[in-house]
């Protein structure tokens, strides 16, 4: 698991470093969410998935960036409506999530 230099937060995250310290470690946060970009396999694709699903034992081996985290899925989906929206006023191509994120 890998982070982007420019982390997206949720406005109700309020200690970023305990929390990136946890996921590093496989710890995970309760009601925590993570916009991850998976990358590598046929498709690079978004997804927003609970802490407690990233810290398992099947994810060790795959290639994703956390991209974003916040508290609640609710909290998530609207950070995750905002990059796609930045990305629009960017005039980035919202279909190559790669090229819009990283």
């Amino acid at each position: 698991m890998k982070y982007i230099e420019h982390l997206f937060v949720g406005g109700s995250v309020k200690d970023l470093d305990t929390i990136l310290y946890s996921l590093h470690k496989d710890i995970p946060v309760f009601h925590l969410y993570c916009i991850c970009l998976f990358y590598g396999e046929k498709r690079n694709h978004v997804e927003i998935m609970s802490a407690k699903e990233i810290c398992k034992k099947r994810y060790l081996q795959k290639d994703f960036v956390v991209i974003g985290v916040a508290y609640g899925k609710t909290e998530a989906v609207d950070l995750f409506c905002f990059i796609i929206q930045q990305a629009a006023e960017k005039g980035r191509n919202l279909q190559k999530a790669e090229e819009w994120i990283l």
